[in-house]
């Protein structure tokens, strides 16, 4: 007789007879595990069910929904970038001339925008996101860059993983 007892798992086809001949009542239903007991077939319940439903799934959905409001913060502060800085200009076309950037009255500082629009007087994403990333436009800039690229790293490695678990 060993010392060790093995615990690994028993085929379920040396106890084919035991099982078959095992009847349950209509009132009691099967034991935890087990799901549904039939004569073809016997569902036994799985823990990974559980926790996908309650764990996984939520985060998932949790992680798509921070990565939509970054992703829309972004959105919405590059239109409400661009409409500040075209209004920034007209205001100093009115005060300065139509020339205004030529001009060396004017402060270099509010030139900076000005040199970021392109020939249609738009604020492209590409300008917008080296504005934002650059220490020369605004204070925060090395801060949005490190919050930006972290975000981002954070999507990409965590998203595919949920979606691989799920």
């Amino acid at each position: 007789m060993a010392l060790i007892k093995h615990h690994y798992p028993i085929p379920l086809a040396n106890k084919l007879k035991a099982l078959l001949s095992f009847q349950l009542t209509k009132e009691a239903p099967p034991p935890t595990p087990i799901v549904y007991v039939d004569e073809h077939i016997c569902k036994l319940s799985n823990n990974s069910m559980k926790a996908r439903n309650m764990g996984l799934i939520p985060l998932l959905l949790i992680v798509l929904f921070t990565a939509c409001l970054n992703a829309n913060n972004i959105l919405k502060s590059w239109s409400a970038r661009e409409r500040a800085t075209i209004d920034s200009i007209e205001l100093y076309k009115k005060k300065y001339g139509e020339n205004y950037f030529s001009s060396t009255e004017v402060n270099p500082i509010h030139l900076k925008w000005y040199k970021l629009l392109d020939e249609s007087g738009e604020l492209t994403f590409k300008s917008y996101l080296y504005a934002r990333h650059s220490n020369k436009h605004t204070a925060y800039g090395s801060y949005f860059y490190k919050k930006d690229i972290s975000f981002l790293v954070f999507y990409v490695i965590t998203i595919p993983l949920l979606l691989f678990f799920i």
